[in-house]
């Protein structure tokens, strides 16, 4: 491990993997490097020992930039996968945190996961390209548990909230119509399953519209970038 980049300090947070000071150098070292693979790795050992010190640290590597100008997908991305991480091991409390607080961050740990992305989408959810993040978030949100019918209605109401915010974005062309493509999938297999059918074909109508006027100003978008080059 201590030769996967030759200017971080492995050896010494190998030797006390809870030697908070070492781990800030070893970022500190990581970020400067500019390189994600090299980053990723330096957060992800360092939320294997401190898994509760995320939002402190990613916060820290968001604001070396400013905001507005960190439009790389993967950046970003990195942030939920780094969350995902951390939900897991708080699964294994034995691996990497006492078992003290196991209960609390285990019960917290689906309200992180949405708290994710809703924040990863407040700050890059009207890019062009951020399709695949909001494609995420909707797999995400499938695969919660739905163990009765209470669970499910509230399911399908942040769903239609979460598809019909995507669809008002201009996202690049594919990923627009991948997510309309889903999205009425969706209505049509609840309406399916109710005997009124008419809220459902309201949404999909209000959908409809959202989406070709999004499509619309995404292939200008994509129009204007090509004439650009």
């Amino acid at each position: 491990m201590s030769n996967f980049h030759p200017n971080l300090s492995w050896d010494t947070v190998e030797a006390d993997p809870f030697n908070k000071e070492a781990w800030d150098k070893l970022l500190a070292q990581a970020e400067e490097t500019s390189d994600l693979k090299t980053i990723h790795l330096a957060y992800t050992r360092f939320l294997k020992a401190f898994p509760t010190c995320i939002v402190y640290n990613w916060q820290r590597l968001v604001d070396k930039k400013e905001l507005p100008n960190i439009i790389e997908m993967d950046r970003w991305i990195l942030y939920v996968d780094t969350i995902a991480f951390a939900s897991y091991t708080t699964s294994h409390p034995d691996e990497v945190i006492p078992s003290s607080t196991f209960d609390s961050i285990k019960n917290s740990l689906l309200a992180s996961m949405e708290n994710a992305y809703e924040y990863v989408l407040k700050h890059i959810g009207q890019n062009l390209f951020a399709g695949p993040v909001w494609e995420e978030y909707i797999d995400f949100l499938y695969s919660l548990p739905t163990p009765n019918l209470k669970f499910l209605a509230c399911q399908t109401m942040v769903l239609r909230r979460i598809f019909n915010k995507a669809l008002s974005v201009p996202l690049f062309p594919q990923d627009l119509s991948n997510l309309w493509e889903r999205y009425e999938k969706f209505e049509n297999q609840i309406s399916a399953t109710s005997q009124n059918k008419s809220p459902t074909n309201m949404f999909i109508k209000m959908g409809l519209i959202q989406y070709r006027s999004s499509m619309k100003k995404s292939e200008q978008l994509v129009k204007d970038m090509h004439s650009v080059v």
